[in-house]
């Protein structure tokens, strides 16, 4: 008996073991959970080097390391410091899992990534920690994996996919229930899935970008960036609903940050975060993936993001093993608790806390840190850290490959197709006009260059080095600060207690606060005062003049044009005629006293020759480039240079966890969801314009996140109840919405009219169209995301109420580089309102912005001026500096567009009571200045078909000017045709910019004034000057509504080129102008602004007609500008009226010769800015050669 059930016992427990055998795990761990603590190491960026690959002489390998600031040749020590440190975790802290987020081997050479995993799987077996790992961008095809030898990297077999699924099989693989299989390519192939203990669930996912199918350039290689494919994400999603449903705590790794580590992560160093991260980010967290481990950026760093459901990401990004600080972590998760919360505690261990680090004879005090950061950052010796670069790309890089291409010239050539560059050169200047300069001189001219600058610098790299280190000794010795820099100072070496803390303590300081995580500047004044000042607008001169002298004295007039020998009649090649020849040296006789044959001449003096003969404005080099300069660096740009360093400082040295090292996060579900305009809940760059009918239509759009999908409006008749919203079918109001998910666009590195590394945001647009309102009605309206109720402040729009009385406001160049800039221009729109508050609309005339693809400026101007902006419509003109990229159609919805290339700008026209507005694009120019034949044709019957009273025309570029523009070559042409054309088209009114200048012409036609009869008129007891009906068109630009002010030029200056002006006002004040129109009168007033004050400074009137009363008191006879009514023209009673005074421009300013240097002109300050984040970003980009 006692046997029997013996034997039926065992046959049951026979059974259930074969029966769970074939069980998936998944489904075994769902059916008992028991949540417990579990602690788990984490070590990232090992960039493991094993000595088998360092060459025969491993001290030759230790120097090429030392010129690249790497400690490659110490990755082998430092791992087996940090498992050592591991293994006695496993026994004091009960640690069970290590995970290793990408990054595995130096460049993903396979006997590095074999080596380390042999070394990995006998750490397991030591230890019973299981270790779990995933690929990062430099494991996997890595072009750059290379071996050294014989003083030189050469290259090495890289890593497959399939040889890393392989190589590490044991290592997290082993430990998977689930893994992901692309049904197409092969991105995302090494993503695995595996229950952990004490109910976690493990999710790995493969962001790296290294095959064909989700490389950006399409290639089956590795590059920086990462990237989850649609089929990746989808299964990541699927695994997390799973384990959820199972009550797993989910716990995923990547190599890529799911969260920006500091606010200009995403556009600066857009390749260490995941593509398009927070809409990832949010799908993940919304699907319970609340705590990820990164690496990759090589920052100690814990960042969170809440999705706009309230669910919460927690990005722990670790520092790389192998480079400062060098630290690693250990991270306790607690899911115990009854209600779901799951606790967090983060530890930061130094790699050398239980024993020093010593490889090949060297020991290294310890904190190994310390010693760490002087290894790859200099010790605060920024001279020397670049020094030491400049040596490696000489030596160990650009070197080799310069001499293996055949030379400087042959180089330059296989990197930028110098023949297309030449060509287009030609082509696009007048340089292809000048006789005798062709491609080939030009070739030649190269040639010759290229071998003095090889010869001098590559062949004999001591000069280089020379130059960098005193150009660097220069610019890092800047005084930023009136505090010696010492907070570093006895651990790092970085700054000194003995004198004022400098640029090259700053850049040193930021480095240490961005990689350590500890972002505390409580106890540091230098770097607080470092940062006041450049909020207010300092520092950045002084970099800047450094700069200035350092290109001017030290490369140019120092180094490079004395080096440079030029073969003047080499040079022009086809001049080899006798005559030709006598003729440069008959010049060369007249300026610098040279009989017989031309000698080769260095550059300078070649340069001095050229400016001696007196052929241009300038007299030496400085004069010709400050002409360049001086019209852009004003002391708005300045403003927002040095703005845009605060920024930067500021994000590096900040942190909403400032103390990253230990920290405790707590996940109880989810959080209330603020929605704020800069963070794109709520619409942002809401832009009212009017629609085909400004009496009974409005069009409006903004933008949102790509997760803010409503496109709502709730509008209503001001003082009366009841919404008209879009589903109101019974409204006479007819409302018409869209969304549209787009990309915008903005520099990475952004200094108002130039910027660098672009970065691509998508965003959903929203479109709302409203047709059927009521003439002359104001209504009441908001928009947003009805569902979330996530809503804009109200506006109003009022609508045309066709009579023939209104008043508008005009204003021209906004252009901002900041947010606080677009606060002026705000200011402006404000005061321009409290003065004018019946104003229907705002007509301006370009220059909205200082870039018209950055995204981000479009939102400033709206957004600073909402308040406003959104109680009126704004009517743009296309701009010079909205040229491209369909800046204008991208940010606003405009009426009665005629079919046309919008991408440098639009024409178009809309009316106003009884005014026709004619709006231009002076981008559309033939290369003679003039208007196209297609907006030109459209502008004639656009004219002829209006009967309005009135008609005005906006266009950007002034043609009536005293600015720095106004002999332009597109200008002058521009005003050689309009001259004649606006009379003829009945154009009562010109606006203009461009300029940021103050002038107002007399009535003009055919280029001369004709003067018309004038009388004193009275509109609302303020006595104007009338025009009376002026046989030609007034021209009018009004200054500037932001902050860039220009020099002007003497008027004597351009009297030349066309009479002088009636008005000319110069100010450094924003400005506007207030235009009135009653019947069949015009009064324009043109204000400045100061604070909350507008102060009239021009005024005059255009009257078509007058009263019998009027013309008696002028003494006008004209019967026919005398109405046969006694209240002709409305007019008000008529009085005296003051006499304004004209105001002198500035002393001349050079001309720029019409070259358009937008581009190029901030290249100096640039450099400046590039020096904070080029150690970093640089650094990293050589990595991907070196050590990546």
């Amino acid at each position: 008996m006692k046997k029997s059930i013996f034997l039926k016992v065992l046959a049951t427990a026979i059974s259930l073991l074969l029966l769970f055998s074939v069980v998936p795990s998944t489904l075994l761990s769902g059916l008992a959970v028991t949540p417990e603590q579990l602690t788990v190491g984490v070590m990232t960026d090992i960039h493991y080097y094993p000595r088998s690959l360092m060459g025969t002489n491993v001290n030759e390998f230790i120097e090429a390391c030392r010129l690249n600031s790497n400690t490659a040749y110490l990755t082998e020590a430092l791992l087996d410091a940090a498992l050592e440190n591991y293994a006695y975790q496993a026994q004091t802290k009960n640690i069970k899992y290590l995970f290793l987020p990408g990054d595995l081997a130096r460049n993903g050479e396979y006997e590095a990534e074999k080596a380390l995993a042999k070394k990995l799987e006998a750490f397991e077996d030591r230890t019973g920690i299981q270790v779990l790992v995933i690929d990062g961008n430099h494991d996997i095809r890595k072009g750059n994996a290379s071996r050294f030898w014989n003083g030189e990297y050469v290259s090495t077999r890289w890593t497959e996919p399939e040889d890393f699924r392989d190589i590490y099989k044991n290592l997290g693989y082993d430990l998977a229930d689930s893994f992901y299989t692309p049904s197409v390519g092969e991105a995302g192939q090494l993503s695995y899935a595996a229950t952990l203990e004490g109910g976690y669930r493990f999710i790995a996912l493969d962001g790296a970008c290294y095959s064909s199918d989700n490389h950006s350039k399409g290639l089956n290689e590795g590059e920086t960036r990462g990237n989850f494919t649609d089929g990746l994400l989808k299964w990541a999603l699927n695994e997390i609903e799973k384990a959820k449903q199972q009550g797993l705590t989910v716990i995923g790794m990547t190599h890529f940050n799911i969260v920006e580590h500091y606010d200009h992560e995403e556009n600066t160093m857009q390749a260490f975060v995941i593509d398009n991260w927070q809409e990832v980010c949010e799908k993940l967290a919304d699907a319970g993936m609340n705590f990820m481990f990164t690496g990759h950026l090589h920052f100690h760093d814990i960042a969170q993001w809440t999705s706009d459901n309230g669910e919460t990401m927690t990005d722990c990004a670790t520092a790389s093993l192998s480079s400062f600080p060098n630290f690693t972590r250990t991270v306790t998760f607690d899911n115990t608790a009854a209600d779901g919360t799951v606790t967090v505690n983060y530890e930061t261990h130094e790699v050398d806390e239980l024993r020093p680090i010593t490889a090949y004879g060297t020991t290294y005090p310890q904190p190994f840190k310390h010693q760490s950061f002087a290894l790859n950052y200099g010790g605060g010796d920024l001279t020397d850290f670049g020094v030491r670069y400049v040596k490696y790309f000489l030596s160990m890089s650009i070197g080799p490959e310069i001499k293996k291409a055949g030379g400087l010239y042959n180089y330059l050539d296989s990197k930028f197709n110098l023949d297309s560059v030449i060509g287009n050169l030609l082509a696009n200047t007048n340089l292809g006009q000048a006789e005798g300069i062709t491609k080939t001189s030009i070739k030649l001219l190269l040639k010759t260059v290229a071998k003095q600058l090889e010869n001098k610098y590559i062949n004999n790299p001591e000069n280089a080095y020379n130059l960098v280190e005193k150009i660097l000794n220069k610019l890092v010795a800047v005084e930023v600060s009136d505090y010696p820099c010492t907070k570093f100072l006895e651990d790092y070496g970085v700054g000194s207690a003995d004198r004022k803390g400098n640029f090259g303590d700053a850049v040193s300081s930021v480095l240490l606060y961005m990689y350590s995580g500890d972002e505390d500047r409580s106890d540091d004044p230098f770097m607080n005062d470092v940062l006041d000042r450049f909020y207010r607008g300092e520092n950045a001169q002084e970099i800047y003049d450094t700069l200035y002298d350092i290109v001017i004295n030290d490369v140019l007039k120092g180094e490079l044009l004395p080096t440079i020998q030029i073969d003047p009649v080499a040079f022009f090649g086809v001049l080899t005629e006798e005559a030709k020849i006598d003729a440069l040296n008959s010049v060369m006789d007249t300026v610098m006293g040279i009989n017989g044959s031309i000698p080769k001449l260095d550059a300078g003096t070649l340069v001095s020759l050229i400016l001696g003969l007196g052929i241009t404005d300038y007299n030496s080099i400085e004069g010709l480039i400050d002409s360049f300069l001086d019209e852009y660096m004003t002391d708005s740009e300045m403003e927002v240079i040095a703005y845009e360093f605060y920024n930067f400082i500021y994000d590096f040295t900040t942190d909403e966890l400032p103390h990253d090292l230990n920290e405790t996060i707590v996940y109880s579900g989810k959080v209330p969801v603020t929605p704020t305009v800069e963070d794109l809940r709520l619409p942002s760059g809401v832009a009212v314009t009017f629609g085909d009918d400004s009496a009974t239509a409005r069009n409006i759009c903004w933008y949102t996140k790509v997760g803010v999908t409503g496109t709502d409006i709730e509008i209503m008749p001001e003082g009366e109840s009841g919404l008209l919203r879009r589903s109101r079918s019974a409204s006479t109001v007819n409302i018409e919405t869209k969304t549209e998910r787009t990309t915008r666009e903005y520099p990475g590195i952004d200094l108002g009219v130039f910027g660098i590394l672009n970065y691509t945001l998508p965003v959903n647009r929203h479109y709302v169209k409203i047709t059927g309102l009521e003439p002359g009605k104001r209504y009441v309206y908001r928009v947003g995301d009805a569902q979330r109720g996530w809503w804009s402040d109200y506006g109003v729009i009022e609508t045309a109420d066709n009579t023939d009385e209104f008043t508008f406001i005009h204003m021209s160049d906004e252009q901002g580089g900041i947010e606080r800039q677009y606060d002026i221009v705000a200011n402006t729109v404000k005061a321009a309102y409290a003065n004018n508050p019946e104003a229907a609309f705002i007509m301006s005339s370009g220059d909205q912005v200082d870039k018209g693809t950055n995204f981000k400026q479009w939102n400033w101007l709206f957004n600073c001026a909402s308040d406003n902006l959104m109680d009126t419509a704004f009517m743009p003109t296309a701009g010079n500096h909205e040229k491209s990229g369909s800046a204008l159609t991208d940010n606003f919805i405009l009426p009665n567009l005629p079919v046309q290339d919008k991408d440098n700008g639009v024409y178009y026209s809309f009316d106003y009571n009884n005014a026709h507005f004619i709006v231009l694009n002076t981008n559309d120019l033939n290369d003679d200045g003039t208007l196209t034949e297609d907006q030109l044709a459209w502008l004639k019957a656009d004219a002829a078909s209006s009967n309005a009273d009135w008609k005005i025309v906006s266009i950007h570029k002034g043609v009536y000017s005293n600015g720095n523009h106004v002999d332009d070559k597109d200008v002058s042409g521009l005003r050689g045709q309009l001259a004649t054309l606006m009379p003829e088209l009945g154009i009562d009114l010109v606006l203009e910019g461009h300029d940021h200048v103050y002038l107002r012409t007399d009535a003009m036609s055919n280029n001369e004034v004709v003067k018309p009869q004038t009388a004193n008129v009275t509109h609302n007891a303020i006595q104007y000057n009338a025009k009376v009906k002026p046989a030609g068109t007034v021209y009018a630009e009004s200054g500037t509504a932001g902050v860039k002010h220009y020099n002007a030029k003497d008027p004597a200056s351009t009297d030349e080129l066309f009479p002088r002006a009636e008005m000319i006002y110069n100010t450094d004040k924003p400005m506007y102008s207030a235009i009135q129109i009653k019947g069949d009168r015009l009064f324009f007033d043109a204000y400045t602004v100061d604070g909350d004050n507008s102060t009239k400074v021009d005024s005059f009137a255009i009257a078509k007609t007058l009263t019998p009363m009027e013309a008696q008191a002028n003494n006008i006879t004209d019967s026919s500008v005398i109405s046969a009514d006694s209240t002709g023209g409305r007019a008000e009673n008529q009085s005296d009226t003051n006499s304004g005074s004209k105001v002198s421009g500035s002393p001349h300013s050079p001309k720029t010769a019409g070259i358009s240097l937008d581009s190029y002109v901030l290249i100096i300050p640039a450099a400046a800015l590039a020096v904070i984040i080029a150690v970093i970003i640089i650094k990293k980009k050589l990595d991907d050669f070196y050590y990546a």
